[in-house]
């Protein structure tokens, strides 16, 4: 297959930089949503950029949900490629199981889409209410949500179709066509937002209008190439799995095992950042929009190493079901190791750069100094959350992210409690130091649980309600 991967034979570093290399690009390019939108959104006010950084809430929330059937069935095609390849299984049945994998991941996926964006239309009021950030914010955050959220459903059912192809060994497909959305959103943002010809100025609104439409044409690229190609080649198998399929429970117990926790750890995240936020808001529009701000500037690390931590997921998730133990450890040190030096680099740019990067997308000085103090605040986890990125990675591929998820749920539920304790004495930057030394404590924690959990499976080989 065309620039797919031999993960179980190539050198390690080599095929792990290059494999993850599109990983990371596509982690860039969705980043790179957010930031366009805040960057066009900035030019209007800072009520503007506080009511759509509060959707962002809402879009992680979305997000988080979406990891269920990503990872859950991310991991089981993976394995069970990785096990085909090294058993050699004939063609016939090498693509019955992966058609019955992807159909069922895909289906889940589907499932999971359609009742958040639902319910997501439902409670969108009442979630604006929760913030006292005056009129202008909750007409803003409304118009904006409204359309996101229909774009929602488009965006999980991109991650997933993204992630099949991630665990056939592909990563140049995803990343290509994201970056044709990216292209397609930043071309579309100014010109909705503001106008031109005969096309109305439609602000707030024709951002998420512009993100929505770049997340529905992804979608279609990503099925329409899998559809074009060979179905005896497992990437065209991609876009033929059907959506229709019966549901095999024994699977979707399989898929939601491995992606629940990690998703439940994203909810908790998310649940705890609406707080944060809502304490936040007592602090004016400026604070909680420098947070939403610095958040979107901040996942330049973290969703760099998310995306070497997708490529890490399915090379570690290969070569356990064709179990090559020690080329799984080799794997994970070589991806902790690149993950360090991502998140020391972010660290040494918000340091010595913070204000200027902030300066880039909002014009008000007190915007501009408090964002400053974020970064410099953030620049403290930064490392640890790169080490954080590959140990969930391999907690994924291992099948077993309990754990992970427990340290998470503890360490996050922590930063409330902490916030209200350094509020009195620093103000609103006691509420971000608090979710930074919080986030330190919690990648340890995770890194100390990995570290055990692997000299179990290299002494044994045995692995927790393994399924291939």
């Amino acid at each position: 297959m065309q620039n797919t991967k031999d993960l179980l034979t190539e050198p390690i570093p080599q095929t792990l930089l290059r494999f993850s290399a599109p990983f990371v690009l596509t982690a860039f390019a969705q980043m790179a949503y957010g930031l366009v939108d805040m960057m066009w959104i900035g030019r209007i006010n800072a009520e503007a950029v506080a009511a759509v950084g509060l959707v962002g809430l809402l879009l992680w929330f979305g997000e988080a949900l979406s990891l269920i059937g990503k990872n859950g069935m991310g991991v089981l095609v993976a394995r069970y490629f990785g096990q085909a390849q090294s058993k050699k299984k004939e063609d016939h049945a090498l693509r019955e199981g992966l058609l019955l994998r992807l159909g069922q991941g895909f289906q889940l996926s589907f499932l999971v889409a359609v009742t958040y964006c639902f319910l997501g239309q439902i409670f969108l009021v009442p979630f604006a209410d929760l913030y006292r950030l005056g009129e202008t914010v909750f007409i803003y955050l409304i118009q904006y949500a409204r359309v996101v959220l229909i774009g929602m459903v488009f965006m999980i059912m991109s991650v997933s179709y993204s992630q099949s192809y991630s665990s056939l060994g592909n990563s140049m497909v995803p990343f290509s066509i994201n970056l044709v959305g990216l292209v397609l959103n930043m071309v579309l943002d100014p010109l909705l937002i503001f106008g031109g010809g005969p096309i109305p100025a439609m602000g707030v609104f024709g951002a998420g209008l512009a993100t929505s439409l770049s997340q529905a044409l992804v979608l279609f690229l990503l099925i329409t190439y899998s559809r074009r190609r060979d179905p005896i080649d497992p990437l065209g198998l991609v876009g033929r799995a059907s959506l229709m399929v019966r549901p095999d429970w024994s699977l979707y117990r399989e898929m939601v095992r491995i992606g629940f926790p990690m998703a439940f750890m994203s909810l908790i995240l998310c649940i705890i950042s609406m707080v944060t936020n809502h304490i936040l808001s007592d602090f004016g529009a400026i604070a909680v929009a420098v947070g939403a701000l610095g958040s979107q500037i901040e996942s330049i690390c973290w969703m760099t190493t998310e995306g070497l931590g997708s490529a890490l997921t399915s090379m570690v998730a290969q070569n356990i079901g064709a179990g090559q133990r020690k080329r799984v450890r080799d794997t994970v040190l070589v991806g902790c190791g690149i993950s360090l030096a991502i998140g020391c680099f972010a660290s040494f740019l918000f340091v010595f750069f913070g204000q200027n990067i902030f300066a880039i997308f909002m014009r008000e000085r007190e915007a501009i100094l408090m964002g400053g103090t974020y970064l410099l605040i953030f620049a403290i986890q930064e490392p640890f959350m790169g080490l954080e990125s590959a140990t969930s990675a391999t907690y994924a591929a291992l099948g077993d992210t309990v754990f992970p998820s427990v340290a998470s749920l503890v360490t996050n539920v922590a930063r409330v409690p902490l916030a209200l304790l350094l509020i009195p004495l620093i103000g609103a930057p006691g509420v971000w130091l608090a979710m930074s030394l919080m986030g330190v404590l919690r990648s340890s924690l995770m890194g100390l649980g990995l570290w055990k959990k692997m000299r179990a499976y290299l002494k044994t080989g045995h692995l927790k309600g393994r399924t291939l």
